[in-house]
């Protein structure tokens, strides 16, 4: 059990530091990371589809079949984030707690069992985001 212990000790700073840095490629907030270049395609798809409309609207020419029809065409069209990009938040979240729930199973008190609780928990959290439907 204490090289298990030396082990982890060894290697918490490359766990610290490896999700520091997966934390970073992924983003910690909304339009960082990995989300900032979808998201970002997102919004210019919302605004090009807003002016679209809004020529459709002003258009005398186009009947209210027309409109309807143009409506429903731009707003089917609208690209969803796909699945995966769902679950970065969460994983973010889980990657902030694994080097504290890494770090304390090297200790013997009850805080082992708290930390590598609430990392379970995120991670659990990860999982059930990537199942989710998207919206």
């Amino acid at each position: 059990m204490a090289a298990a212990g030396a082990y982890l000790a060894d290697h918490q700073v490359l766990v610290a530091d490896a999700a520091t840095y997966l934390r970073a490629v992924l983003g910690t907030g909304t339009g960082q990371g990995l989300r900032e270049a979808p998201e970002a395609r997102a919004r210019d798809n919302l605004r090009a589809e807003e002016t679209r409309l809004a020529a459709a609207r002003s258009d005398r020419s186009l009947s209210v079949v027309e409109r309807y029809a143009l409506f429903h065409r731009v707003t089917g069209a609208q690209p969803h984030l796909p699945e995966p990009l769902q679950s970065l938040a969460p994983m973010a979240d889980a990657l902030r707690l694994m080097p504290e729930a890494h770090g304390s199973l090297t200790r013997r008190d009850a805080a082992p069992a708290t930390d590598l609780q609430a990392f379970v928990t995120a991670a659990a959290a990860v999982q059930h985001a990537a199942a989710a439907p998207s919206a």
